[in-house]
Order: C-alpha cells, then structure tokens, then sequence
C-alpha cells in the first residue's frame, strides 16, 4: 500500500485543529516519497564518502611504504614484467578516489520532490500561494537538499545517478578485494589481510574473509543498480 496515506492522517492529528488542515495541502504522494529516498540516501552517502576517505588514506601510506618492493606483474593471470606492490597500492588508491568523487557529487545534487498531483505545482495555487514556483526551492532549502530544476516524477535521473554511483562504488572496491584475494593464495601469498579468518577444522588458515565478502558484493551490485 501507499505508506503516505498513514504518515499523513498521523502528521494531521499531531498538528492540531489549527494546523491539520494544511498538512500535506497540494503534495501528491510520490512528492514525500522521492523526497524521502533522497534525504535517507544524503544521510547515507555522507558515512560513505567518509569511509572513501580513509581507505584512500590507507592505501596512499601503503602506497608510499612499498614503493620499492618488487613483485611479478601479470596480464592475463601469468607473469609479465617487474612492478612495485606501491604501484599496485597506487592503482587502487585512484580507484577509490574516483568513487569518493562520484559518492560526493552525487550527493550534493540530490534534489527534493515537489509537483503536486501531476507536477504543474497548481494545487498550490489553488490554495493560496502567491508564487508556487518558489514552493520547491524553499522545501529543498528547508530540508538541506538541491533545488529540483522542474518536478521529476518521471524524469529518474537523480535515482539512476544514486545508483550508478554506488555501483560504481561497489565495482572499485570489487577490485581491490579480487587482488587481495588473488594475492593472498597459499601459492602466491604476496599480501594477506593480516587477521584473517580462522578455521574450526584446520587451524592453520587464515583466510581473506573480508576480501570475500566485498568481492561477493561487488558481484551483486549490479544487478540491482
């Protein structure tokens, strides 16, 4: 069902007498709806870009650290030339930047969702307002999001922005975690993640869980993008 049509008769009988009447007056539902999905994905995204932040903080002190430290590169899974493990550390430093970029842009321009039943803002009109253009950049400003530049109940651009970020997002870190778990084989075992998971049966493995569970992740991402 439509999680407006409760919201609203509770916001309406919170508000009063006075000021019930007014509560949801010329909003349509999927106005509170998209409006919602941005501010919860504002709210997320600021903690991603934070953890963005310090991965690639992370990597570029590893980077630096292992700039001499020689390891095989490979195309194709097999040995080609000498590179540097710092080069490496490098490479998935830039990644990561390029999905902390994508994850703030993205967030700044998050828009709030205000048309009215068929996005022409008339209901406002209707109800008095002197000027329902300005409705929406006052709501968006009130509630710290981008001004929506016209109402987009169909116009999606903004959810296949979120998503394609945060796919992308997945995607950068797919790789870093499809390297670690290539490098830390029995047979290579060039990098580990340090603690790693133990083993009820064979208590000498220490297996990359972490890795696996990013690269399964990154795997599912996008589908559902």
């Amino acid at each position: 069902g439509n999680p407006v049509i409760p919201l609203v008769a509770d916001l309406t009988r919170a508000a009063g007498e006075e000021y019930g009447p007014q509560v949801h007056r010329g909003a349509t539902s999927q106005d509170i709806m998209d409006t919602a999905m941005m501010l919860v994905a504002h709210r997320t995204l600021g903690p991603v870009a934070d953890d963005l932040g310090r991965a690639q903080r992370a990597l570029a002190r590893l980077a630096v650290e292992h700039r001499d430290t020689v390891l095989p590169g490979r195309t194709l899974t097999q040995h080609a030339v000498p590179t540097t493990f710092g080069l490496k550390a490098a490479g998935w430093r830039s990644l990561v930047l390029d999905a902390r970029d994508r994850v703030t842009a993205v967030r700044d321009a998050l828009p709030a969702q205000l048309g009215g039943a068929a996005g022409t803002l008339a209901a406002f009109t209707a109800y008095g307002a002197h000027n329902a253009t300005e409705l929406p950049a006052v709501y968006a400003r009130e509630l710290g999001l981008r001004a929506p530049g016209l109402p987009w109940h169909t116009l999606r651009t903004p959810v296949a922005d979120l998503a394609g970020c945060l796919a992308f997002t997945a995607g950068a870190l797919g790789k870093l975690a499809a390297d670690v778990l290539t490098l830390s084989r029995t047979e290579i075992a060039e990098v580990s993640e340090g603690s790693g998971g133990g083993s009820s049966a064979m208590p000498h493995k220490s297996n990359p869980v972490r890795a696996t569970l990013v690269a399964a992740a990154a795997r599912r991402a996008p589908q559902l993008a």
